[in-house]
Parts: C-alpha cells; structure tokens; sequence
C-alpha cells in the first residue's frame, strides 16, 4: 500500500519532515524532547512538594492514588476479561 502524496512524506514523522527540510525535522525533535524534559522536571517540582504536606494530607494523596490504580485495574480486567472468555 502506497501512502498518498510524495513517497518522502511516508514513514516516521522526524524522517518525513527531514526529507522536507533538515530544520522542520530538528525543530521536530527538540520540541519532543523539550516537551519531556519539562514535563519530568514539573512532576519532580511536584513530587518535592509533598514533603510540606502534612501526615493526613499525605495519606489522602496515598489513599486517593491507590482508589485510582484500583478503579484502572477493575476496568482492564471489564474490558478484558469479555476479550479472554470470547477465544
């Protein structure tokens, strides 16, 4: 199957666009990068906050972060356990 347009506009997006220009394909990667070093960097900010909660702030986060893990694992095993049964 041939993908529409110029057979340089296929595959990865960082290859495509350094087919187009070398500078669209820089830029591409270090927007990408930047975006995650940055996200990481606030999470890190974050998480060092924590510290300054106090005792019962922190067990809520604790308590409310593990009722999040526990209503994502009981809606993977709804979602998947129809799929498993249905082979």
């Amino acid at each position: 199957m041939r993908c529409p347009g110029d057979p340089p506009a296929c595959g990865p997006a960082a290859v495509a666009a350094w087919h187009r220009h070398p500078a669209s394909a820089v830029a591409l990667v270090v927007a990408f990068y930047g975006t995650i070093v940055a996200t990481l960097a606030a999470l890190v900010l974050l998480f060092g906050t924590a510290r300054f909660l106090s005792a019962r702030a922190r067990r809520g986060l604790v308590a409310a972060s593990a009722a999040a893990l526990a209503a994502l694992g009981v809606y993977q095993l709804a979602i998947s356990v129809p799929r498993l049964l249905a082979l």
